[in-house]
């Protein structure tokens, strides 16, 4: 289960001990050193345990049990395997939500930023709509046959409605507080051309889908990345690779990037997908440009003696990337500057790997999540810890936050994603798949949906599945089904490693082809 995933890594790290002088710079040990672990007792089994450990025999086991042991005792009858496994469940939550009480009541800047080229794009749409309404109504009044009293009135309030619309779009957004490099006329011209193409997509109305299937690669293939233009996708290889695969040319012959000297966990492509970063368990991190197909710059060492770096996410705020974060072993996040050698902030306070990050559309919050089964968010700015959103039931693989800036996704190694209300930090919905889950690897929200949008969740288990971004239910008692997915689309036998939205709402994915049959839902 959960708990035991969190102990096999803790395991994982006492393993590298070689020495007693290493105790001192290891997390793990530090940490079991200092803490009780808490083990809890039925009355009838304390008082067994209590009389064998009071024989001259298991004097030695009694001294570690009192100062390394907090023994609880429960009342009622020994529980058994199904209550002692929901009471776990209940307990990591609220262990999470204490944890984080101090800065879940805390401020959180989840505004978009002014001056968006949707924004200008939004605007001048229903700006448009309101002339055009305004000048149907005009034309239907001074003709002969005019128009009716009621299509009047319907066109007359298609033309307000348009204004209110017009008018809401830049409302509640904030000044840019980070140094970004500013868009230019010929990137604003294309995004704007790539919103007109948008197609509304609700829990009415489905997205259509493209995946992108590595072939025979099921055992290598680590990372996945699609480019938002559907044009490149990246892959991560344990041989410490990275292919890059044009798919206007087909997608057949692939730039091979080499490098790394340990496996690739994570890849990322820019918002233009000209550059494309890769982590490796070597403890690096390297930029690579599509157009030369060759590497530009490698950080080594990103985290205290190269610790795996497991995940990258760049920032969505700049078409060329320039910022970006990195998760790792040493149970930090870092942001970084393509421009800088060194990280700009170090975020602390994860109790495990960092093993997912993601970027928050204003670019001044990020969100990494792993092992500890909890996500949390800092603030770029400052580095300080702004939420912490615990209690899920496996360690957190992947996150995605809303394109409106309210949610964060959380997807996990139980095959349940939690979707959260940021500003009061509170578990809105969980969502689950079939009776016997897969971990969660992959998650996408639409764009420009009323109300959250879509979410879609690649799974292990070889499906896409499709939920109402805003329904809520299930984060109550375990066993609360929730909310039913809109579909689960089965594919053909590749667990999808990676999801994302085009700005023309196409859903798109890539994953390696594995030659099994998927479980039925």
């Amino acid at each position: 289960g959960p708990a035991a995933e969190h102990r096999a890594r803790e395991l994982q790290s006492l393993q590298t001990l070689t020495g007693r002088e290493q105790l001192a710079g290891n997390a793990a040990a530090a940490a079991w050193r200092a803490r009780r672990a808490g083990v809890r007792l039925s009355a009838y089994s304390h008082g067994l345990l209590l009389r064998a450990l009071q024989t001259p025999a298991l004097q030695l086991i009694l001294g570690v049990v009192n100062g390394h042991v907090r023994l609880e005792v429960a009342e009622g009858p020994p529980a058994g395997a199904a209550e002692l496994a929901a009471a776990e469940e209940l307990g990591a939550g609220r262990a999470g939500e204490e944890d984080g009480a101090a800065h879940n009541r805390g401020p959180i800047d989840l505004q978009l930023l002014q001056g968006s080229v949707e924004d200008a794009w939004a605007q001048a749409k229903f700006d448009r709509l309101e002339r055009e309404a305004a000048a149907e109504a005009d034309a239907g009044a001074g003709s002969a046959d005019g128009a009716t009293k009621k299509q009047r009135a319907a066109l007359a309030k298609a033309a307000a409605d348009a204004k209110a619309q017009r008018e809401s779009v830049a409302a509640n957004r904030m000044a840019c507080e980070i140094p970004l490099p500013p868009r230019t006329e010929e990137e604003s011209a294309a995004l704007a051309s790539e919103l007109d193409g948008r197609v509304a997509v609700s829990p009415s109305a489905l997205p259509s889908a493209l995946l992108c299937t590595f072939v025979n690669t099921h055992a290598s293939l680590a990372a996945a990345a699609v480019a938002l233009d559907a044009r490149c996708v990246a892959g991560g290889f344990a041989d410490g690779s990275v292919r890059l695969h044009d798919l206007g040319q087909g997608g057949g012959a692939a730039a091979v990037l080499r490098g790394h000297e340990a496996g690739v966990h994570g890849v990322a492509l820019s918002p233009d997908a000209s550059l494309a970063l890769s982590c490796s368990a070597d403890g690096s991190v390297r930029l690579w440009s599509r157009a030369l197909g060759a590497g530009l710059v490698a950080w080594r060492g990103a985290g205290p003696g190269a610790s795996p770096v497991w995940d990258v996410a760049w920032c969505p705020a700049s078409p060329a990337g320039h910022y970006f974060a990195t998760g790792g072993a040493d149970r930090a996040l870092r942001v970084w500057s393509v421009e800088r050698a060194r990280a700009l902030r170090l975020c602390a306070g994860a109790g495990a790997d960092v093993d997912a990050v993601a970027w928050h559309p204003n670019a001044h919050v990020v969100a990494g999540g792993g092992g500890d089964r909890a996500a949390r968010l800092w603030d770029v700015r400052s580095a300080a810890p702004l939420r912490t959103l615990g209690g899920h039931r496996g360690a957190a693989t992947a996150l995605a936050f809303s394109h409106d800036g309210r949610c964060l996704a959380v997807g996990d190694a139980a095959g349940e994603v939690a979707v959260w209300d940021l500003a009061a930090a509170r578990r809105r919905a969980v969502l689950r798949g079939p009776a016997r889950p897969d971990p969660v690897w992959s998650l996408a929200w639409s764009r420009g949906g009323e109300g959250g949008g879509v979410l879609a969740a690649g799974s292990a288990d070889a499906y896409v599945r499709l939920w109402d971004g805003g329904a809520e239910g299930g984060a109550g008692r375990p066993g609360d089904p929730g909310p039913a997915p809109l579909a689960a689309w089965r594919t053909k036998a590749t667990p999808v490693l990676a999801l994302e939205f085009s700005h023309r709402n196409l859903l798109l994915g890539a994953g390696a082809l594995a030659l099994y049959r998927p479980r039925k839902v």
